[in-house]
Formats: structure tokens, C-alpha cells, sequence
């Protein structure tokens, strides 16, 4: 087998375990891996072959993205691939020690967590045939017969140390590989092999098909050509010298004391696209594996649309468009050309501001350089990464980059330890339902039923309070999480305990280093204030018309008690009209006040004007 774009990743739970049965396994592997090595080639022709270059086709299925791969790998375990397609290009590559990539704007990324570091471990047995070889680095099983698409096969179990276990399928005819299981940190990933060819006498897979799960996508690799044994100069797997450089501070090496607005817990900054293009707000977004352009604006703008990609958001899958913009400004600094995503951000952002959103600033502009957000102050800046001091924090975290976000550990009630990612784009803070169901973390808790929205869609969840979550060291007390249902969007990635978002890193001045993979947080004066401070259990919505409506009210809370429904509108609080409101956080606010406050609303429901009274309660 030879590398392929995607990873290879997997967990298998065995469900046998006696000695004895072990023992007749491990005879029954023997005699595969034998009838396994004869089919590929022999012995001597495997350990013959110590360099390869490909060249291939590749379809993302359902997306009208194509492209093509060359690849070159060199024994034992050097790699590096070109990824072409159409609107941007992929370089990724293995050194023996380092796996990195460069993104479609050209950013230099080593992958350091640790499902990168897992796989590797185990893409190199594979690609190496070393588990064809009795070595003290894994273990192989049989795992019995099993029939894949119609074809009866026999599987492998492989157990890498300090890699991923994963299913082989052989094909018990031609005992070639025909189907590899991987049930990844990220989800699980299928891969199938056909038209096998001879290559200097070993076997080829020239088709192989790989679906990932967790993102219902489908890549088909089509090779043209593998030549074996070319000689291969090892500096060509090393990542590039050189950074790239595709900004510019219009003064020095840093735009400092930004002013931001913070609306919903979300941070945005004026943005123009382009030299002459109209400046709208586009939010700054830690979560975004890659920059976004609203739909509308990019139409307006007459960009050309590539194929489709998807895309994780909290509400679920997503399909983007890739496209190209003509550079970006905000103060200070200035982008020349980006390669984007588009979507209808405005769509989703309108229900909670009433602000004109045009996009999102994500990983492809925050990854340029060391930035600090003080959120207390309403301030960020942008530092050349080059020119960055150390600063003072109250926490240093180690924080590898995952899906191009930032990954941190964290413990939830003093025993519960997971993954979380690093969000800035996230009003609140949540858990995976892998991770709750893990820990158990509902079993005699009270959880109020919510929705949450994001790229992807709305989703039903949970809120629930806690104890306690230590980040870094720095105890937080008595924080509120929303629960994911999972499986879909972020919540099908198994490796992800959680999100960090906005409810939590308001607390902090915090500073991202994208080069060094690192967060430093700085407690502020708001640090020790109360998580989820409403009183009144509505879920406030912007309406089309920009009328204020409830979207949800929680079973049992003091909207609820009040007779309050969902698709009530407001149209006066207190005697004041709600239009004399700034916006919609304003009116949030108001019911946050102290236990017993009464509010006196005034509504319309089924086009009849009402008058209602919540006394304002704590609820969770």
C-alpha cells in the first residue's frame, strides 16, 4: 500500500481475548501475511523497491473538484505529495521527523497533535510493508472473514505502538488488499483498493477510493503512472525554507489597539475586500479552518466559484465554494490575494446582529501572525511573528493545531479530561456528546433544552452547569456548557472533547501564537463574574424585518411560568418601545437582572397585542 492524500487512522474494539484463541490467530495471520507477501510480489521484490514517484488523478465525489497528485516516497518512510486542484494547490510531506503542509495560501503548518502523530506511526508500517515482517514496534491478528462489497475477504487486525490500530481486508481470492477500516480520532475513514498493477514485480492499487465519515465525503484517486527505484534527493521531503509573506502593516512590524465591536460574545472588525471594494464587518474567527466571504458579497463582486468543499460547523455539515478575492484590508493591515470559501454567513449572523456581516477572518489570516485580544477592553492587535515578545500570562499552553485550530487539554469537575478546541467564533462554550457519554457527565444533573446555530444549521442541545474547569492550570468555577447531540459537524470528530468559546475566553486578555502552536492567558476584571446570568429562559432572535421574537423558551424557566412562547414578538419592554434599543445584546441584558426584578413585556402573538409580566429567576 502507498500513501494516500488522507490519513490513516483507527480504533478497533476486540471481542476476543483468550490465549488460546489468540494463539490460533496469530498461526491463522501467519498464513495470510504468507499467501499476502506471494500475491504482492515475493519477499525479494518488496524489499527490492526503496523509492517511488506517482502521478494521479484525484475526484472529491459531489463536489466538481479535480485534480491532480504526484508523490514521491523514499525507504523508510520519507514522503512528500503536490495536490492540485483547480483554485488552489496542497504540498504535504513527512521528513522523518516533522509532518507538515502548506496550505492553499501558501502557510507553512507542522502538525503536532496527537492524532497527526498516530497516524504517521502507523502510515509508515503500512507503506513500509513492515507488518509483513515480525517486528517489536506492533502486533497482527487475524480478525476473521468478512465480505466487502460482495467480495469475501479475510481481516488483519494491525495494533501499531504508540500508533492506530486498523483493519486489513484481504481479498481471500487474490489475497491482495481490497478494504482498509479506520475509526479515527476524527471519525472513521474507509479506503478501497482495485486495479491492481505490477510495478518492478510488486502489486499497485491503481484506484482507490477513500470516504471519511465525519465529513460524508468521498475521494477517488485515480493513478496514471509509478515509477519504482528512481533515485530521490531527501531534501525534496523537507518542508520549505521560507514562510509566505502575503501581507503587509502599513507602519512597522504590528497594528496595535484595534477597536472592536462585540456583539453576541463574537468579535468583528471592519474588513475591505480589495482596493476599492465597500467595507463591511466580517468576524474574527479562531475556529475557522480557512477565511469565508459571504455569498451575496461575493456574487456582487463577480468572483468566480470553484468546486465545493465541506466543511464542519456546530450546527453540523456544511458545503462552501472555494474562491478568489482580490487582497483584503483592515486597519493597519493589508492581504494581497486569498484564496476563500464562500457562504451565506450574513444568513446565519442576522438573527443575532444587526450589523451587515461580509464574512469571516479565519486560520488564513490569523495564522499570519501573533495576535492578542483583550477583551475586556474591546482591543486586539497584530504582531509579526518575528517581532513577537514573550508576555506575561497567568497561563502558557501548549495548544497543537487541529483542523487549523488550536487544541488544548482541559478538566472538567477536577476528573474529567478531554481535548478542547479553541474557538473565538463560539458565543459559548460546549461538549461532545462522545465526551459526555464517556464521563456521564448528565446522570443526575439538571439540563435545560436549547438550540444552537452555526455553519451547517441549527441544532437542538443542552445547558448544563458545572463545578469547575481547569484550563491551563487557572481554575475556572461554576462555568455552563452547552451539550451537543453529536454526530454531525464538529460533534463527529471522537478526538474533541469540547469547544472553547467566548463565555470563557471574555475572562482573559488572550494571545494566539500560530508558529510556536502556543495561548497565553491573562486573567481580567471580568474573570470571577457568573456564568449565564439570564433570568428570563427566552432564546432571543433578530427577525428578517428586524423585529425582536422569541426562538425558544426553556421548559420550567420564568418565560415559561409567564405563558411566553415561541414565535411571540416583542415589541415593548418596561413601558419602551424596543426599537430605542441599540441591539439585540442590549435587550438581553435587561434580563439579567437581580432575583425578583419584574419585567412587563408587551407582544404580539397571531397579530393580537398582549401584555405579559416575568419575574426574573435563576434557572440553572
Amino acid at each position: 500500500m502507498r500513501r494516500n492524500l488522507l490519513s490513516f487512522l483507527l480504533i478497533f474494539a476486540l471481542t476476543v481475548s483468550p490465549s488460546v484463541l489468540d494463539a490460533i490467530s496469530s498461526g491463522k495471520a501467519d498464513e495470510l501475511l504468507r499467501k499476502h507477501m506471494e500475491a504482492l510480489g515475493g519477499e525479494k521484490a518488496l524489499r527490492s523497491i526503496t523509492s517511488s514517484i506517482s502521478t494521479s488523478e484525484i475526484e472529491i465525489k459531489g463536489t466538481g473538484m479535480q485534480g491532480t497528485i504526484k508523490s514521491y516516497s523514499l525507504k523508510p518512510c520519507l514522503s512528500y505529495s503536490e495536490i492540485s486542484l483547480g483554485f488552489f494547490e496542497i504540498k504535504q510531506g513527512y521528513d522523518g521527523d516533522r509532518i507538515w503542509m502548506v496550505d492553499p495560501n501558501g502557510k507553512l503548518q507542522f502538525r503536532r497533535d496527537p492524532g497527526s502523530q498516530e497516524d504517521q506511526v502507523t502510515t509508515c508500517i503500512l507503506e513500509n510493508h513492515d507488518y509483513l515482517f515480525p517486528q517489536d514496534n506492533f502486533t497482527i491478528k487475524a480478525a476473521g472473514p468478512d465480505t466487502i462489497d460482495g467480495v469475501p475477504c479475510e481481516a488483519l487486525e494491525l495494533l501499531p505502538d504508540g500508533g492506530s490500530r486498523c483493519l486489513i481486508y484481504l481479498d481471500a481470492s487474490s489475497f491482495l488488499v481490497k478494504h482498509l477500516v479506520v475509526d479515527a480520532r476524527r471519525g472513521r475513514i474507509e479506503q478501497t483498493f482495485d486495479d491492481y498493477r505490477a510495478v518492478e514485480g510488486v502489486m499497485f492499487p491503481f484506484l482507490t477510493r477513500t470516504h471519511q465519515a465525519a465529513v460524508n465525503q468521498t475521494i477517488e484517486i485515480r493513478t496514471i503512472s509509478i515509477t519504482a527505484n528512481t533515485p530521490l534527493d531527501p531534501v525534496i521531503f523537507l518542508p520549505p525554507p521560507g514562510d509566505v509573506k502575503d501581507y503587509s502593516f502599513t507602519s512597522g512590524h504590528a497594528a496595535k489597539g484595534i477597536p472592536f465591536t462585540y456583539r453576541h460574545r463574537h468579535i468583528y472588525l471592519p474588513v475591505r475586500i480589495g482596493k476599492t471594494g465597500k467595507e463591511t464587518m466580517f468576524l474574527l474567527d479562531s475556529g475557522a479552518g480557512m477565511t469565508v466571504i459571504d455569498s451575496t458579497l461575493a456574487a456582487g463582486m463577480g468572483l468566480p466559484l470553484g468546486g465545493t468543499i465541506s466543511g464542519a460547523g456546530a450546527g453540523g455539515m456544511a458545503d462552501f465554494h472555494m474562491t478568489r478575492i482580490p487582497g483584503l484590508r483592515i486597519e493597519g493591515i493589508e492581504f494581497s490575494d486569498q484564496t476563500v470559501i464562500t457562504y451565506p454567513i450574513s444568513n446565519l449572523t442576522k438573527r443575532f446582529v444587526d450589523i451587515e456581516v461580509g464574512g469571516i477572518l479565519g486560520y488564513d489570516f490569523l495564522s499570519r501572525f501573533v495576535t492578542e485580544i483583550d477583551y475586556e477592553n474591546g482591543l486586539i492587535s497584530f504582531t509579526e511573528p518575528d517581532s513577537f515578545a514573550v508576555c506575561e500570562a497567568d497561563a502558557v499552553i501548549e495548544a497543537p493545531l487541529l483542523h487549523n485550530v488550536f487544541s488544548l487539554s482541559g478538566v472538567l469537575d477536577g476528573k474529567y479530561s478531554g481535548t478542547f478546541l479553541f474557538d473565538t467564533g463560539a458565543n459559548s462554550s460546549m461538549l461532545q456528546k462522545s465526551f459526555i457519554d464517556e464521563n456521564r457527565l448528565t446522570e443526575n444533573r439538571r439540563v435545560l433544552k436549547i438550540s444552537i446555530f452555526g455553519a451547517g444549521g441549527e441544532e437542538k442541545a443542552g445547558l448544563c452547569r458545572f463545578e469547575s474547569f481547569d484550563l491551563g492550570g487557572i481554575q475556572i468555577q461554576r462555568p455552563v456548557f452547552a451539550l451537543s447531540p453529536g454526530g454531525r459537524g464538529i460533534g463527529a470528530f471522537e478526538e474533541v472533547g469540547g469547544i472553547i468559546g467566548g463565555d470563557i475566553l471574555e475572562r482573559f486578555t488572550v494571545t494566539l501564537d500560530y508558529r510556536n502552536q502556543k495561548l497565553y492567558l491573562e486573567k481580567n476584571g471580568r474573570f470571577d463574574e457568573p456564568f449565564f446570568t439570564d433570568r428570563s429562559g427566552m432564546q432571543l432572535v433578530l427577525s428578517t424585518e428586524g423585529a425582536i421574537s422569541v426562538y425558544l423558551v426553556i421548559p420550567g424557566s420564568p418565560a415559561d411560568k409567564a405563558g411566553i412562547m415561541a414565535g411571540d414578538e416583542i415589541i415593548g419592554i418596561d413601558s419602551r418601545d424596543v426599537s430605542s434599543f441599540g441591539n439585540l445584546d442590549e435587550i438581553i441584558d435587561l434580563f439579567q437582572a437581580k432575583e425578583g426584578t419584574r419585567c412587563k413585556l408587551e407582544i404580539i402573538r397571531s397579530g393580537k397585542k398582549k401584555g405579559v409580566s416575568i419575574v426574573l429567576r435563576s434557572y440553572i
